[in-house]
């Protein structure tokens, strides 16, 4: 059986988020955290290596994000609550709504 290989760019957009989510924290102490050597995680950031699922797993449970966020881009869980708000407010506020979303999305695309 053939084993597809992640193409380099959806790495490098994974390495991206992950080094986003990094934030100010330095490689060493942020691999460490998640169980790898601080040059290991840079291989990963520049997505020249993949992360494991048990570190996605780990990633995502010390830092309370979600694996789509990491993988995609994107958070199904500020998706639901998009939805679960959009049924709990009237009507009239609908369009203001949509316009905060927009605007969400223009921010996080200039993030990417």
């Amino acid at each position: 059986m053939e084993e597809k290989i992640m193409n380099k760019d959806r790495l490098q957009k994974i390495g991206k988020r992950i080094e986003k989510i990094r934030g100010n924290r330095s490689k060493r102490s942020f691999g460490k955290q998640l169980g790898m050597s601080g040059q290991y995680l840079a291989s990963i950031e520049k997505g020249t290596n993949c992360l494991s699922t048990e570190k996605l797993v780990t990633l995502c449970e010390t830092e309370n994000i979600s694996a789509n966020y990491v993988l995609f881009g994107k958070d199904i869980v500020n998706e639901d609550l998009k939805h679960l708000i959009s049924n709990l407010i009237p009507s009239g506020l609908s369009e203001a709504f949509d316009v905060i979303e927009k605007v969400t999305d223009v921010i996080k695309s200039l993030n990417d």
